[in-house]
């Protein structure tokens, strides 16, 4: 049986974190890989591969209601520049990431139905 991603466990420095089902995102961080072909003549061929470095990050985002104590909880992840470490898992399928900063500055949105996205950035999973 295939298992679907829904809903994973996230994980922000030990603590469990709620969020907006469907609004988790994260990219390894494996990085990119160039690839460039060089000749010594017709028929001649070889591709070279290299990998770039500076595609080498790991990312995790997802959106949280706008609540007073998730407000709270974006400006303490805010101060842990470096230090946030965070874990999805489900059916496991685990990521880790450490050395983790938010990178984007969440425009804290207010009313009963409101919400806003947080993005970490840091080391590969």
């Amino acid at each position: 049986m295939t298992t679907v991603l829904n809903t994973p466990q996230l994980t922000i420095n030990n603590v469990s974190t709620r969020y907006v089902e469907g609004s988790l995102v994260y990219n390894t961080g494996k990085g990119e890989v160039n690839f460039r072909t060089h000749t010594a003549g017709p028929g001649d061929l070889e591709v070279v591969t290299a990998e770039d470095v500076n595609t080498k990050i790991g990312m995790v985002k997802f959106t949280l209601i706008s609540t007073v104590e998730n407000a709270a909880l974006v400006r303490q992840w805010q101060s842990n520049v470096g230090a946030n470490r965070i874990t999805t898992s489900l059916s496991g399928l685990t990521e880790n990431f450490a050395q983790m900063s938010v990178s984007n500055n969440p425009d804290i949105t207010t009313g009963n139905d409101a919400s806003f996205e947080v993005e970490f950035q840091g080391n590969a999973s």
